[in-house]
């Protein structure tokens, strides 16, 4: 009986876990990354944070202070690797969870409207203003991995 009951709790929790995977809309990785977040709380506000895990379409940020939900915010995020020039991707959304972290600090979960994508470079020939208004989506890949 006790092999039974085992069973059906690992049953249950395949399904579980099948169901919370079934309602993300990319892949989720885990990056640790430098962020800012931009939001308006009467003024025009700026948060230095850092990435916990990133999607197309979200992001988990660790930050020293916490941001309400339902916010609306741009979170910018700068993907590098050693020390070289980095992509910059942008994405605006609401935050859907914000809470404390375990280590202090904030844990704030950000879903974006649109895919994450690639911020054009200021200055650049390519800047012209079809492209700032619809860049192309990128995909999010392992920065230690190229």
């Amino acid at each position: 009986m006790r092999r039974e009951s085992s069973a059906t709790s690992a049953d249950n929790l395949e399904c579980l876990v099948e169901h919370q995977q079934e309602q993300r809309r990319s892949r989720r990785f885990a990056i640790k990354q430098s962020a800012i977040v931009r939001h308006k709380d009467g003024v025009s506000h700026q948060l230095d944070a850092e990435t916990c895990n990133a999607s197309l379409f979200g992001v988990l940020l660790s930050a020293p202070e916490s941001i309400p939900g339902a916010s609306e915010v741009q979170v910018e995020l700068r993907l590098c690797r050693d020390g070289m020039q980095g992509v910059l991707l942008r994405g605006e959304g609401k935050v859907v969870r914000s809470e404390t972290g375990h280590t202090g600090g904030f844990r704030i979960a950000v879903a974006f409207d649109q895919p994450l994508t690639e911020k054009p470079r200021q200055g650049t020939a390519a800047n012209d203003s079809a492209e700032e208004k619809t860049p192309a989506p990128l995909a999010i890949c392992n920065p230690k991995v190229r």
